[in-house]
């Protein structure tokens, strides 16, 4: 039995960009050289470079007093201490119960967290996919796709996010805790998750907001349990901060 002719046609277009795939991130991987134990690139960005700042909220989740490293001179210390000098600005801003998800992966090493970082990306693609009823072909077209590449060489947690958010849809009706659960966990990107409120207020899923609402609070708690209130305390000041900077860089670009 011959294929469809566009399934055949997205066959097709999948092998190519598989092949693009291999080469653009093996050519990536041909820039790396190993410094103060770590990987870097051309750039001198570590590799997974979005993922450095998870990592390291992971390492710092178990100090005395984190919510001090909102604070950009005390982050820059502590990525310093770990990286060496002359490392690019970076600075933490997401909100404090992120370091409660992030601690499992500041246990481990960073490259092998980073390989479970990705890992974990696409296998909860996967299983979203599948859960949806989509065809197999969709998920190897997702995984040689432009932002899986992106996620690949950034460390971006884009893949997880995604999954999150079929998986919330999928769960709205059939088992609003789980979907609830997936939205607590949406709340480490607060502008993503911005739209959920308004659609479940516009279609009574009364259900699905009192789990996520439950869900975000004992996210809330069990991190002021491990790191202490003054977390919570400092990051909405900081986040202001950050953002009225970063309008203002942007504001400056214009001129």
């Amino acid at each position: 039995m011959q294929p469809a002719p566009q399934t055949h046609w997205l066959t097709e277009w999948r092998n190519a960009a598989a092949i693009f795939f291999v080469l653009i991130y093996a050519a990536y991987l041909t820039t790396l050289h190993g410094q103060h134990g770590f990987l870097r690139d051309l750039d001198q960005f570590v590799i997974g470079r979005d993922f450095l700042n998870f990592w390291l909220a992971g390492r710092l989740a178990l100090h005395d007093n984190p919510g001090q490293y909102y604070e950009w001179q005390r982050y820059m210390a502590e990525l310093t201490a770990t990286l060496g000098t002359g490392y690019t600005e970076n600075h933490w801003s997401y909100p404090p119960h992120l370091l409660l998800i992030a601690l499992p992966f500041g246990l481990l090493p960073y490259h092998l967290a980073l390989l479970l970082w990705l890992g974990l990306g696409y296998l909860a693609c996967q299983r979203a996919l599948r859960a949806s009823g989509a065809p197999r072909l969709l998920f190897s077209l997702l995984c040689v796709s432009v932002p899986a590449l992106f996620a690949l060489l950034c460390g971006q947690p884009s893949l997880l996010l995604a999954a999150a958010i079929l998986g919330i849809f999928l769960n709205l009706d059939r088992h609003p805790a789980r979907a609830g659960l997936l939205l607590a966990l949406l709340t480490i990107k607060p502008q993503l998750g911005i739209l959920f409120p308004i659609l479940l207020l516009a279609t009574g899923r009364w259900r699905v907001i009192a789990y996520a609402s439950f869900f975000t609070l004992a996210l809330a708690l069990l991190t002021a349990l491990l790191a202490g209130t003054g977390l919570h305390a400092a990051a909405p000041a900081r986040t202001i901060e950050i953002t009225a900077n970063d309008q203002m860089k942007f504001n400056l670009a214009k001129i």
